[in-house]
C-alpha cells in the first residue's frame, strides 16, 4: 500500500502470519491517522461475537469527524457466522466512500462471495499475510533479530524455531527478550545457550520431526524430541522411523543410477517430501540401513515381551544414529 495510491474502501489482510498482519494493519492506521483524528474515527470489532453485520455496516456508514476517513477494523472474518459474511459482502457492493473497512482472516477461502467481492473492487485490496514454511523461518528469524539490534547465528535461529514454533509474534517477543539479555552481557549476538536458558519450549513436536532427525543421524536432536513427546506411543514412533529407513534404502539404491529415476516417482507423493532423502541416504552405508531394519524387528520383540518399550525404542534410535570415527571418514 503505497502512500501515493488512493485508499480503497476495503482491505483484506488474509493469512496466518499474525505479526505481518499486525504490522501492515498498523501502517494502515497510521496512514488514516495522518488524515485527521484517528481516536474519533476508529472502530474495532470481533466478527466472532456478531450475529449479523448490522453493527459493522452502521459503523461504516457513520461520517468521519474532523477527518477525511473513518477506519473500521473487523477481525477474524473467516470465523464469522454466514449472516455476518453475507452482510459485509452486500455492503461492499456499494461501500461508503469515506470509510476504510479492514478485515483480518487466517484463511478466507477464495470461493466465498465476500472474497470475490473484495477482489472485484481491486485485487490489491487483498493483502497476502501467509507465513513462511517452518524450514524458511530460521532465515526470517535472523532478519527479525537485526530489528532488535542484534544478530543470531543460523543454528541458534533454528533452535529458537524448534522451541517456539511458527508464530511470528511469539518469535518476535522471544527475540526482544533475548536481545535485551545479550546486550546486557555486552554481546551483540544471541547464542544457543541464551535460548536454552531463557526460552520455554511451547512448540508442539510433530512425529515426522523425529524421523527427520533420525535420517540426519542427529542423536542429540532425536533424544531432545523424545523428551517432548511423552504421550506418543513408542510402537507408533518405531513404525514411523522404519518407514524412513525403508525410504532411505530406496534412495540409497538410486545413488548407483544418478538421474535415471526420481525418489518421488518410486515412493509416490510430491518431490518436496523427499528433498533431503538423497543427502540423508549418503550419510548411511547400505548395510547400516539393512541392519537397522533387523535391529528394529528385535526391538519390537523386546517391547512386546517385557522390556520397557520406551527404553527399547530409545536404544534402537541411538544405535541407528551412532557413527564410528572410521565410518565418518568413509562418509566424508
Amino acid at each position: 500500500m503505497s502512500s501515493e495510491k488512493p485508499l480503497l474502501p476495503v482491505y483484506l489482510f488474509n493469512g496466518d502470519d499474525a505479526l505481518k498482519q499486525e504490522t501492515l494493519l498498523k501502517r494502515l492506521v497510521a496512514r488514516i491517522a495522518a488524515q485527521g483524528d484517528i481516536d474519533f474515527n476508529h472502530t474495532s470489532l470481533s466478527a466472532t461475537k456478531l450475529e449479523t453485520g448490522a453493527e459493522v455496516i452502521d459503523a461504516c456508514l457513520t461520517l468521519p469527524f474532523c477527518s477525511d476517513y473513518r477506519l473500521v477494523v473487523l477481525k477474524q472474518i473467516d470465523k464469522a457466522k454466514k449472516a455476518v459474511i453475507d452482510d459485509i459482502a452486500s455492503y461492499l457492493k456499494d461501500p461508503a466512500s469515506t470509510t476504510v473497512l479492514a478485515l483480518t482472516a487466517e484463511k478466507l477461502p477464495k470461493n466465498l462471495i465476500l472474497y470475490k467481492t473484495i477482489e472485484k473492487i481491486d485485487p490489491q485490496a487483498i493483502i497476502d499475510c501467509f507465513g513462511k514454511r517452518k524450514h524458511e523461518l530460521p532465515t526470517l528469524v535472523r532478519a527479525m533479530a537485526t530489528k532488535h539490534g542484534v544478530t543470531i547465528a543460523p543454528d541458534a535461529a533454528l533452535l529458537l524455531v524448534h522451541y517456539v514454533g511458527v508464530s511470528t509474534i511469539a518469535l518476535d517477543s522471544e527475540l526482544s527478550k533475548l536481545a535485551s539479555h545479550a546486550c546486557s552481557q555486552g554481546r551483540g549476538e544471541i547464542i544457543e545457550r541464551d535460548i536454552r536458558d531463557m526460552v520455554s519450549r511451547t512448540a508442539e513436536v510433530q512425529p515426522w520431526e523425529l524421523s527427520d532427525a533420525l535420517g540426519a543421524r542427529d542423536v542429540q536432536r532425536c533424544l531432545e524430541l523424545l523428551s517432548y513427546m511423552p504421550l506418543q506411543s513408542p510402537y507408533g514412533l518405531l513404525a514411523l522411523c522404519l518407514t524412513r529407513i525403508r525410504e532411505l534404502l530406496v534412495a540409497k539404491s538410486l545413488e548407483a543410477r544418478p538421474g535415471s529415476i526420481s525418489i518421488a516417482s518410486v515412493l509416490g507423493g510430491p518431490d518436496w517430501r523427499y528433498k533431503n532423502h538423497q543427502r540423508w541416504a549418503h550419510g548411511f552405508q547400505e548395510n547400516e540401513l539393512i541392519a537397522a531394519l533387523g535391529a528394529a524387528a528385535q526391538t519390537e520383540y523386546k517391547m512386546k515381551t517385557g522390556a520397557d518399550p520406551n527404553l527399547a525404542f530409545e536404544m534402537w534410535l541411538m544405535s541407528v544414529c551412532r557413527t564410528t570415527a572410521k565410518e565418518k571418514c568413509l562418509l566424508e
